[in-house]
C-alpha cells in the first residue's frame, strides 16, 4: 500500500490519485461562480399619503346685475332719431327689443317734460295776471307786491307746488291705467298672461311724440306771435297727438292677430284712456288753477 506524495491520500495498489487534476480544474473556474451575497431587504419605501388641500372655492356670490342707466339712455336715444326717419318701424323695434330700464327712462322723460311744461305755464299766467293788472305802475306805487297781485287772482304758492306734482300724477295714473287695462285685455280676452315689461315698453314707445308735444308747450311760453300760439302749435300737437296713437294702434295689431279680438282690445283700451283723462279733468284739474294743461 502506497500514499499519494502531494495530498497523502492511502492509494491501492496500481491506483492513481487525481490529486492534481482537481486542483487545476478548481483554479480554472469561473471567478463569479463564488456564491452571491442574498440581497438585503429593501427598506420600507412606503410613503404615508400626503393630506389633500382642499381647493373647492366657495362660491361666488353673482354679481348684481346693475341697472345699465347708460345703456338705457342711449336707447331712448336711437328711439327719437329712428322715430324722425321711420316712427312706426321704431315704435315697435322698441317695444320689442328694449329692456325695462330704458322703458322707465323714456316715461320718467316725459313726466320731467311735462313738469317743466306746467311749470313754465305757471309763470307765465302768473305774468298774464300781473301784466294785465299793471303792477309796474299803481300796484307797485301802492305797495303791493307781485304775489299781492297773484293773490287777488287767486293764485298762490300751492298752485305752484300743484304744477310740479299734477303732471307727476298724471303720468303715474295714466301708466297704472294702461298696465291696468293690460291686465283686463289679457286675462280677459286674449287669455295670457300679463307682462308688465312689455306693457312698459308699448307706453314707452310711443313716448317721442308725446315729448315732442310737450317741447312745443314749453316753446309756445317764449313765443307771442297769435298765429303761433293759436294755430301752427295747435295744429302740431293735434298731429303728434294722432301719431301716439297710431303708434300704439299699429304695436297692439301686431301682438292681437284674431280681427274680432283687436276690435274689442281697441275698443276697452281707447275707452279706457279716454274714462282715466276725464277723471283726472273732474277730479283733479277743476280743483287747479289754469296752470295745468295736458300733454294733448
Amino acid at each position: 500500500m502506497t500514499f499519494c506524495t502531494y495530498c497523502g491520500k492511502q492509494l491501492q495498489d496500481g491506483e492513481v490519485c487525481t490529486c492534481q487534476q482537481n486542483n487545476a480544474a478548481q483554479q480554472t473556474a469561473p471567478q463569479n461562480s463564488a456564491p452571491q451575497e442574498a440581497p438585503q431587504p429593501q427598506a420600507d419605501s412606503y410613503t404615508q399619503p400626503q393630506p389633500q388641500v382642499n381647493t373647492y372655492a366657495q362660491p361666488q356670490a353673482e354679481p348684481k346685475n346693475k341697472a345699465d342707466v347708460g345703456g338705457g339712455f342711449k336707447t331712448v336715444i336711437e328711439l327719437f332719431k329712428k322715430t324722425i326717419k321711420t316712427p312706426f318701424e321704431a315704435a315697435e323695434e322698441f317695444y320689442r327689443k328694449s329692456d325695462l330700464v330704458a322703458s322707465i327712462i323714456a316715461i320718467a322723460m316725459v313726466a320731467g317734460l311735462y313738469v317743466i311744461a306746467t311749470m313754465l305755464n305757471f309763470v307765465a299766467v302768473c305774468s298774464h295776471y300781473l301784466r294785465i293788472a299793471g303792477w309796474n305802475s299803481s300796484y307797485k306805487l301802492l305797495g303791493y307786491t307781485r304775489w299781492d297781485i297773484l293773490k287777488l287772482a287767486d293764485i298762490s304758492v300751492v298752485d305752484l307746488i300743484q304744477s310740479i306734482f299734477f303732471p307727476i300724477i298724471w303720468v303715474a295714473v295714466m301708466t297704472g291705467a294702461i298696465i291696468g287695462l293690460s291686465i283686463l285685455v289679457n286675462k280677459v280676452i286674449l287669455k295670457k298672461n300679463i307682462n308688465i315689461k312689455g306693457t312698459l315698453s308699448l307706453c314707452a314707445s310711443v313716448s317721442v311724440p308725446l315729448m315732442a308735444a310737450l317741447a312745443i308747450k314749453i316753446i309756445s311760453n317764449f313765443i307771442f306771435v297769435g298765429a303761433f300760439r293759436n294755430m301752427v302749435f295747435p295744429i302740431i300737437t293735434v298731429c303728434l297727438g294722432f301719431l301716439t296713437l297710431l303708434q300704439g294702434l299699429n304695436i297692439v295689431s301686431k301682438e292681437v292677430e284674431n280681427r274680432n279680438k283687436l276690435l274689442i282690445v281697441l275698443a276697452i283700451g281707447v275707452a279706457g284712456l279716454i274714462i282715466t283723462n276725464y277723471l283726472l279733468n273732474i277730479l283733479v284739474m277743476n280743483h287747479c288753477q289754469t296752470t295745468f294743461s295736458f300733454p294733448m
